[in-house]
Formats: C-alpha cells, structure tokens, sequence
C-alpha cells in the first residue's frame, strides 16, 4: 500500500499533477509512518524474547523503576530502610 501511494506520488509530481513541495511533505509523513511501523513491530518482537538474562533485566529494571516512584513519592528524598 505505501509502495503504491509513494509510486502514485512520483508518477503525479513528473505528470505535473502534484506539487513537488506537498509531495515532500507526504513523502516525510510516510517515512514517519514506517518508522513508526517498525518500531512498533521491534517493541512486540523484544517483547517476545524469554530468555533467562531479559527476564532477570526486566525485574531489575522494575525494581530500579519502583525505587525512583518511591523517590519522587517521598519528595525527592531517598527512603532509607
């Protein structure tokens, strides 16, 4: 599909049917619009990794996020236990 739009798009700025600033400014917006694409698909294929080491990163990671919650919930003061 946006193979084809980007084809359409060459075809009408050469027939002189479309502006070529416009056409820039699509052609960004689709960029933008796979990158996006891909890094969505990226997040959901990391997302997907069970291996031993990503489970222990991800519980580290959430362990680091609670504590800088329980930071910002104390006013910025660390909590000593």
């Amino acid at each position: 599909m946006v193979k084809e739009r980007l084809w359409k798009m060459h075809e009408d700025v050469v027939a002189g049917k479309l502006h070529t600033g416009k056409a820039h400014c699509a052609n960004q917006l689709l960029g933008n619009y796979i990158k996006a694409c891909d890094a969505e698909t990226k997040r959901a294929e990391f997302d997907l990794i069970d291996l031993p080491e990503f489970q222990e990163l991800r519980a580290e990671v959430k362990a680091l996020q609670e504590q800088a919650e329980a930071v910002r919930a104390n006013g910025g003061q660390r909590c000593h236990a």
